[in-house]
């Protein structure tokens, strides 16, 4: 039941309709009724001593109570939602008790909800599960991506240990405040004041987050990725069809890992609104619009949250997702002076259409281009639309992006730009949202005749 609801939920983009708050809804009561069954469980067996024989089921109903409660954080993520109170003080509270009745290492089987890789584990296994997930910025991943880095921890709980004191050799210590109801954090994303309140509570219980090992076995390669899919190639997916993560996805959980946090760039500092549209053909459409033409229909006003973030309500569902292309401009200029970029965080306010993202910057504008693949001597054929820009900080290249996967390395085309028709070659295509795809284009001096 939890599979099929969990299912669900990843079939649509946010903002979710209102049939996937009730699916949530109940989800989330079944996950909470599994993990209150064996809270109950746990205090009737800590009640009084616990013997050898007893130790195992002990172990079994607090690595049981830890996946109930993992789950519903897990379902959280999947809808972007803020995360409930006492959640992380209930993880934190079972981890301490399993360490006090010394079971917090016992190998017990891992459940119907664990992976074919993963047949048993203990409940300290568990507990780093659900942290590693953490630290790994869920906002930040896709709906399809979450349960697989779920997964994909629970390997990695094997290269991570629990200290009471701070790691030797490691530069950015990452922490658990098992007294506080809080995520794991790292020390380095935390402002003076923050740090001089944390180092002024003696005595506060909080375990430091070993990750040396995991760091050597990137380093030396033991731990890399196992899939040559491209991140946003797909927009859904089973959520448990493979453990293994992309290149892409490797690279993301490695930043996070160690330490640095996820930031979308900072475009919004004036606090002044945007409009945003979504997709590439709502894109180049605005851009080919003249300053006295409307956007009906097309555009969004979104308000700033921060210098980093934006909000935007819509007025219907399944619209915007992590990895999705947009184009931005201010609300005082031109319809056609566009920036272009991709959602790299994405979270739901409690409004449940309001939708605050943020975005990696592709280029401060770009211009809509129409092209045409030559396949035989008088034969034009894959005519479409796309966007040519330029990115300053690749030595003033200039790129292609388009909705066409089947072009690669090596094809050529002729682009309508403006007026004007010229020929390109396509090279290093990279994906860089979900559909979408972009080649350095370099032109061809070459009469069409040699083309």
């Amino acid at each position: 039941m939890e599979d099929y609801l969990r299912s669900k939920l990843i079939k649509t983009d946010f903002p979710k309709e209102e049939n996937d708050h009730k699916a949530l809804k109940l989800l989330v009561a079944l996950q909470r009724q599994f993990a209150i069954g064996y809270w109950i469980t746990v205090k009737d067996f800590t009640g009084t001593d616990i013997g050898w024989f007893k130790g195992k089921y002990v172990a079994l109903a607090i690595q049981r109570c830890m996946k109930g409660l993992s789950s519903i954080l897990i379902s959280h993520y999947l809808m972007a939602l803020p995360i409930p109170d006492w959640i992380w003080l209930d993880l934190h509270s079972l981890y301490r008790l399993s360490v006090k009745t010394k079971t917090n290492v016992v190998q017990v089987n891992s459940g119907p909800n664990s992976h074919a890789f993963q047949k048993v584990d203990s409940p300290e296994e568990s507990y780093l599960q659900i942290v590693m997930l953490s630290l790994a910025s869920p906002f930040g991943l896709m709906q399809k991506e979450i349960q697989q880095v779920y997964f994909f921890c629970g390997i990695m709980c094997a290269l991570v240990k629990l200290k009471s004191k701070p790691v030797s050799n490691q530069l950015d210590q990452c922490l658990l405040l098992t007294e506080e109801d809080k995520p794991p954090f790292f020390q380095n994303q935390l402002d003076e004041s923050k740090r001089r309140e944390l180092a002024s509570h003696h005595g506060l219980a909080a375990l430091y987050v070993d990750l040396t090992k995991l760091y050597q076995a990137i380093e030396t390669k033991k731990l890399a990725a196992s899939d040559t899919q491209p991140r946003f190639a797909t927009r859904h997916e089973r959520l448990d069809a493979k453990i293994s993560v992309s290149e892409d996805l490797f690279a993301y959980l490695r930043l996070r890992w160690s330490g640095m946090a996820l930031q979308s760039d900072d475009l919004f500092g004036d606090r002044l609104d945007r409009y945003i549209a979504i997709g590439l053909s709502a894109s180049y459409r605005l851009q080919k619009k003249t300053k006295d033409e409307q956007a009906v229909d097309t555009e969004y006003v979104a308000r700033s949250v921060s210098g980093q973030l934006l909000s935007v309500l819509f007025d219907k569902p399944n619209l915007l997702s992590v990895g999705g292309l947009i184009s931005i401009r201010k609300a005082d200029v031109a319809i056609s002076r566009r920036a272009l970029g991709v959602v790299n965080q994405l979270m739901l306010e409690k409004e449940k259409l309001q939708v605050i993202f943020g975005i990696s910057l592709l280029a401060d504008q770009y211009l809509p281009v129409d092209y045409r693949c030559k396949m035989g001597r008088d034969t034009y054929e894959h005519q479409g639309n796309a966007l040519l820009c330029k990115q300053e900080e690749q030595k003033g290249k200039n790129f292609l992006i388009m909705d066409n996967f089947l072009f690669k390395e090596g094809d050529k085309l002729n682009l309508q730009v403006n007026q004007n028709e010229i020929s390109v070659l396509l090279k290093q295509k990279t994906n860089i949202a979900l559909g979408y795809w972009q080649f350095e284009c370099v032109r061809l001096v070459e009469a069409d005749e040699h083309y």
